[in-house]
């Protein structure tokens, strides 16, 4: 039994994840070995972006399980996972996985304000990533909203601490200008080629994605009346993590909407949330049919999209 099988968090459950994204990576770039079997540059590459992939699975783990915002188990992989397969072009900008990576490590350190310790340090860390992730995708900046939620809902009130999200985009912004000095980029154009945004979704297209957005949106929309449920049952000062991951779920959302290029990967932002906000609900069903129904059915789509 899956449900069973997943309800604890052991080594094996990792290195069986791993194993699966790393061959669905592999399948994902096939197509393009063929273009590039002589680019050395091109494998290294590839390499480096599973690795980042694989990583982001451990940032997971670690963020959901040191925080407390799953118990120790592995569903949320699992579930993560399966959200990759089920969009498989997540895999394929190499710009989003990067930006992801690091949007990761900002939540981690806002999540961990918990313990209102070296607060400027954690709020100077969490904005530097956000915006070192815009510079690879540029439309991840709107995750720098998080910040500032987190400021309210840690009741950050200190007027200086409010400040600190500027002062780390202003670094990045400095920092920036200076890379493009050297190599002779126009700061200006750079900036004002990524200010666009449609409405436009004939991007996304496949039968196979959008089936697979549609199930994991109603999986998402039902798990959140019972993620709301636990929110009101835990200790005040576990409640603004889960609604930091709340918040980071609507921006994500919110991204995938604004985007002007839509094909599918730009919801890989959305996974991470989406899969703490899930594991929260299985592990509040005491139906053992019924949660492995959900698992099931949740593996199944990525194979099923195939033949659509």
């Amino acid at each position: 039994m899956l449900s069973s099988f997943f309800s604890k968090s052991k080594p094996i459950h990792l290195a069986i994840i791993c194993t699966l994204l790393t061959l669905v990576f592999v399948l994902v770039k096939m197509p393009y070995f063929s273009e590039n079997s002589n680019s050395l540059n091109w494998y290294g590459k590839q390499i480096v972006l599973l690795g980042l992939s694989l990583f982001t699975l451990f940032v997971l783990d670690f963020l959901a399980s040191r925080n407390k915002l799953t118990k120790k188990n592995s569903y949320k992989l699992l579930f993560f996972a399966s959200c990759v397969i089920a969009i498989p072009k997540s895999l394929l900008n190499s710009d989003i996985l990067v930006a992801n990576v690091f949007l990761l490590l900002a939540i981690r350190r806002l999540v961990s304000l918990r313990s209102q310790k070296q607060i400027m340090k954690k709020l100077f860390d969490a904005s530097f990533w956000i915006c070192v992730a815009s510079l690879f995708y540029f439309w991840a900046i709107l995750f720098i909203a998080l910040v500032f939620a987190a400021l309210l809902l840690f009741k950050i009130n200190i007027p200086k601490y409010w400040l600190i999200p500027l002062i780390a985009v202003t670094t990045v912004l400095i920092l920036f200008t200076c890379y493009a000095l050297i190599f002779n980029m126009d700061v200006i154009s750079y900036f004002e080629n990524k200010l666009f945004f449609s409405f436009n979704f004939s991007g996304i297209g496949s039968k196979r994605t959008m089936f697979a957005l549609s199930l994991m949106l109603a999986y998402y929309v039902w798990g959140l009346f019972f993620y709301f449920g636990k929110i009101s049952q835990i200790s005040r000062n576990l409640k603004a993590p889960f609604y930091l991951i709340f918040i980071t779920s609507i921006i994500a959302i919110l991204l995938t909407i604004l985007v002007p290029n839509k094909n599918g990967g730009e919801w890989l932002f959305f996974f991470t949330p989406f899969a703490i906000i899930i594991t929260n609900y299985l592990e509040e069903i005491t139906e053992k049919w019924f949660k492995e129904s959900l698992i099931l059915v949740f593996l199944v789509v990525p194979f099923l999209a195939l033949l659509l």
